[in-house]
């Protein structure tokens, strides 16, 4: 819900239309669906995960697609579910996906959500302020892994 609310107004302020900010919605609700299938102990552990539950936690946004194949849905829905957590520079995961091979929808939705996870307390820490996370995603937009244009709307829409 939050994740939606952050790219809903990004999505407002890129003047996307209303069928792409609708699209764009579905999206941010579905995106984790994927966690479905992982174990609960795994996603609320307090500490550092284990190289094989980490293994299992890159699994989501495949699990998530495959969960959503099924519903009437758009390609990019479905490409939205499985790229989220890809990076510019091709760092991310699944696939390894890099630049032009991830959509804007991708782009807007992925930082939407590592903002809200930054801002958000989670087991193993405690949320970070709002302008704590925008540093945070500063230095990972000069790294090469989010786009910097949707960071700058993100920035606009949190005041």
């Amino acid at each position: 819900e939050r994740v939606g609310r952050i790219a809903g107004k990004i999505a407002v302020r890129m003047k996307l239309t209303k069928d792409e900010i609708n699209l764009l919605s579905w999206a941010a609700d579905l995106h984790d669906i994927g966690k479905i299938g992982i174990s609960d102990t795994i996603l609320h552990k307090p500490g550092r995960l284990e190289p094989a539950e980490w293994k299992l936690i890159r699994k989501h946004p495949i699990i998530g697609r495959q969960i959503c194949e099924s519903l009437p849905s758009p390609g990019e829905l479905l490409d939205v579910i499985e790229s989220h957590h890809e990076h510019l520079d091709g760092s991310g995961y699944p696939n390894g996906k890099s630049g032009d091979d991830i959509s804007l929808y991708t782009r807007i939705i992925s930082v939407s959500d590592v903002y809200d996870a930054l801002t958000t307390d989670r087991p193993y820490r405690k949320r970070y302020t709002p302008s704590e996370a925008i540093q945070i995603l500063e230095e990972e937009t000069r790294k090469g892994w989010w786009d910097k244009d949707v960071l700058e709307l993100l920035r606009v829409v949190i005041q």
